[in-house]
């Protein structure tokens, strides 16, 4: 604990904020780790519900220059996280009233619209908590100490949601029904979550701000336009991540799908699936941590995208490629699960790329908040209709023919990547 040793005391207060935060929000991201097969499987939502879960929490990013610039202007930034952290967390709360039999949510659609309701809601949050996350760290955190402190910080984040899913996976198999228990408990984890994030110190700055809000907004709007017009290397890093995020948006849905109409995985086995692929990520997330600082942002894409090719082609060969086996009541598809080790691999590499990708690209450091902006809109935008395409894909072709169109926007990526390294400098 070297760096421990060196840490001011109010790096150290901070620190402790920051952790209890990190392990009560694990155990709500744990808690949700699953909340697409409680979907299909406990409530038995529809295919086109199902993709309209995956929907809102991807399209919420559209609003992301909106809620920014609201963000930008707030001065009492612990206050507003507060509240936020109750409207956004306690409609899970709402759970606890659902039906525990199956006929109630065969007999009416009232329980799975409810659902998205409440997940929309939530998902709304995310899009305020998370960008005021790196505010308040940056203005407790020394530069030399915070990716080491943030790390440490991830890492029990990354082991409750582990603990929590798995444990889950085994309460619902037992009774398809303990989300009704389970969810209102993450609500209240939440809610003590952003509390906790919220009592980091933070002294409020008012600003006088000339602009009106919404001219404001116009501005950026156009701001990020210029960035996509004139940086042309940019501007192809953000197609080869439509590309990708075409690729998969169109089996976010049909994965799940698959997995559960074609393999009728428990839900042990499929949070068994998803923690590999969770594990994977702890321990090669160091590092690509340290091969991003090394390469061009465009060649780290191409490692990303090949690490997502190989998940989506493994999956898909498990249909042809029948080899099985059960193992302390998990089902085991070989295929499936070297799958999500590749999984796990381009989580590790993508969450670097989401975060950071962008501001390897940034010319002007003014402009570094319109880069991610740019980035996480053009996210937002493909959210709205891709995972209905690969809904409409799968249903006109089948699996296999859906994974491969993916597995080629993912290919046509890494190719545009290679073309685009080789075309412009980073900084073009």
């Amino acid at each position: 604990m070297g760096v421990w040793s060196h840490l001011l005391k109010e790096e150290k207060k901070s620190f402790w904020l920051h952790l209890l935060y990190s392990v009560f929000e694990g155990a709500v991201m744990g808690g949700i780790l699953l909340n697409e097969f409680i979907f299909l499987k406990s409530m038995h939502g529809s295919e086109v519900k199902l993709a309209a879960l995956f929907v809102i929490s991807i399209a919420v990013y559209i609003l992301l220059v909106l809620f920014s610039e609201f963000i930008r202007r707030t001065a009492r930034k612990r206050i507003m996280l507060r509240w936020v952290g109750v409207i956004t967390r306690l409609p899970l709360l709402l759970f606890f009233f659902f039906p525990k039999d199956a006929f109630a949510y065969l007999n009416t659609e009232l329980y799975q619209y409810l659902f998205l309701g409440i997940f929309l809601i939530y998902y709304l949050g995310v899009i305020v908590i998370h960008p005021t996350i790196n505010q308040l760290l940056k203005n407790n955190y020394r530069d030399e100490h915070m990716a080491k402190l943030y790390s440490w910080a991830t890492t029990a984040n990354k082991l409750v949601v582990l603990l929590v899913s798995f444990g889950l996976g085994i309460l619902l198999d037992s009774n398809y029904y303990v989300f009704r228990i389970t969810w209102p408990l993450m609500g209240i984890s939440g809610i003590l979550a952003v509390y906790f994030l919220s009592t980091i110190p933070y002294t409020p700055v008012e600003k006088v701000f000339p602009r009106p809000f919404f001219v404001a907004i116009g501005d950026s709007i156009r701001r990020m336009g210029d960035i996509l017009l004139k940086n042309k290397a940019y501007r192809d890093f953000e197609i080869g991540f439509m590309l990708y995020g075409f690729a998969f948006m169109f089996t976010v849905t049909v994965i799940t799908l698959y997995l559960e109409n074609v393999l009728h995985l428990s839900y042990t086995s499929v949070a068994f699936y998803k923690n590999t692929g969770n594990l994977v990520l702890l321990f090669a997330m160091p590092i690509f941590g340290i091969v991003l600082g090394k390469i061009d942002p465009r060649k780290f894409a191409q490692i990303s995208y090949s690490f997502m090719f190989l998940y989506i082609l493994f999956v898909g060969l498990s249909e042809f490629v029948e080899t099985s086996f059960v193992w302390n009541d998990l089902n085991i598809v070989l295929m499936v699960l070297i799958g999500f080790v590749f999984f796990g691999l381009f989580q590790s590499a993508m969450n670097l790329q989401f975060s950071i990708g962008s501001a390897y690209f940034v010319t002007n450091p003014d402009h570094a908040g319109d880069y991610q902006a740019v980035h996480l809109s053009l996210v937002g935008f493909r959210g709205l209709f891709a995972p209905f395409v690969g809904l409409a894909l799968y249903r006109s072709l089948g699996y296999f023919p859906t994974f491969m169109i993916a597995c080629g926007c993912l290919l046509i990526a890494i190719i545009y990547m290679q073309i685009s390294y080789k075309r412009y400098d980073l900084m073009k």
